[in-house]
């Protein structure tokens, strides 16, 4: 279970028009690339994995930081790094939410990587041409027909 719970937090996502590549901690913008610390990938991936409801402090700090003391800061420097970046690079000012007392929740648009894909060339290519040669020999069938009942008359 562990080693697919990995590869599911490695899977990049598209967020306010950001590509995001957690196997790689890049966060690409057009044809430019920069790398955040591994933390900042984690806190970003965490909370757009729990975007429906409001992450706790406490909460990250176990989960992200499992067994180790870590003082306020390094969550909350992980967080205006993230704020920073869309702030930056983004027309969404505004990603990450802080609710008072209670903590922190992803508020930009985030599509799956999978749903922006588009198909490789050659298999629509191959595709068409299979639908266009069936269509060619069909009519050229069609026309040895006629050919054929004419000369018959």
């Amino acid at each position: 279970m562990e080693a697919y719970q990995r590869k599911f937090d490695d899977d990049p996502f598209v967020m306010e028009g950001i590509l995001v590549k957690p196997s790689t901690n890049e966060l690409i913008v057009g044809q430019q690339a920069t790398l955040v610390e591994d933390k900042v990938m984690k806190v970003l991936v965490y909370l757009v994995k729990n975007r429906a409801r409001i992450v706790s402090r406490e909460e990250l700090f176990s989960n992200l930081w499992p067994g180790v003391f870590v003082t306020q800061d390094s969550l909350t420097r992980c967080i205006s790094i993230i704020r920073k970046f869309w702030n930056e690079h983004s027309q969404q000012k505004q990603v990450v939410l802080t609710i008072r007392n209670r903590g922190y929740r992803i508020i930009g648009k985030i599509e799956s990587f999978c749903q922006t894909k588009t198909r490789p060339i050659s298999n629509g290519f191959f595709h068409k041409v299979k639908y266009v040669a069936s269509g060619v020999a069909l009519t050229l069938g069609m026309i040895s027909l006629l050919i054929l009942f004419y000369c018959v008359l």
